[in-house]
């Protein structure tokens, strides 16, 4: 028989800090930080200006500087809400995705070409399909457990062709297409997917276990 399922009680958010700086009150989160500081004896940082504002918002975001009309503009704009507008404006430019799926192919060893393999390393013709995808989800706001799902389940029938896609990443991995045992090269191919899969979503070297079993 199965234990039952020890379920804890859903988290209750935590009572915000006070805080008897005016420049705080508005954020619950800022509170937060602001009673840290205190505790460590440290002062916040002074404010920023709005000329570092939207340089910070814009490299973040979209990596990229803001060009110097968009820069005054936003100094001239004086309503409330301002920067928060900027931020929106820039989740919702094509170049957000651009910018943060760089770091989703570096944890999916994605590349343009099957690995170099003494004197083999052919072009992956198909790559630019898995880049696209990966894009398209980040500007769509795909939701994460989707987003892996994709990737490691394939696409359900029906999904749209850019979601279908996110499934090249189990078979980004480098190709030994220099040997001529094909035994090699198909555990190769699975030990590449296991170990990826593993740190990609579960944050663990199960690559070790190839040659090891400790």
């Amino acid at each position: 028989a199965f234990r039952s399922l020890h379920i804890d009680p859903p988290p209750v958010p935590p009572r915000a800090a006070s805080s008897d700086e005016a420049a705080w009150r508005h954020s619950p989160i800022d509170r937060f930080i602001l009673a840290k500081l205190r505790e460590k004896q440290f002062r916040p940082a002074q404010e920023a200006d709005r000329r570092t504002l939207i340089r910070r918002a814009y490299f973040d975001l979209v990596g990229l500087p803001p060009p110097p009309d968009e820069v005054e503009a936003f100094v001239r704009d004086s309503s409330a809400d301002a920067y928060r507008q900027l931020v929106d404006w820039l989740l919702a430019s094509p170049h957000y995705g651009e910018r943060w799926a760089r770091h989703w192919f570096d944890v999916a060893r994605f590349g343009e070409s099957v690995g170099a393999d003494g004197d083999f390393n052919e072009i992956r013709v198909d790559a630019y399909r898995f880049r696209d995808a990966v894009i398209r989800a980040f500007n769509d706001d795909l939701p994460y457990d989707e987003f892996v799902r994709y990737q490691v389940g394939g696409a359900p029938k029906g999904s749209p062709a850019g979601r279908r896609d996110l499934g090249m990443f189990v078979h980004l991995g480098t190709n030994l297409g220099g040997n001529s045992n094909p035994n090699d090269r198909k555990f190769h191919r699975l030990d590449d997917m296991v170990s990826t899969t593993g740190q990609a979503f579960l944050a663990l070297a199960v690559g070790c276990a190839r040659c090891h079993d400790h």
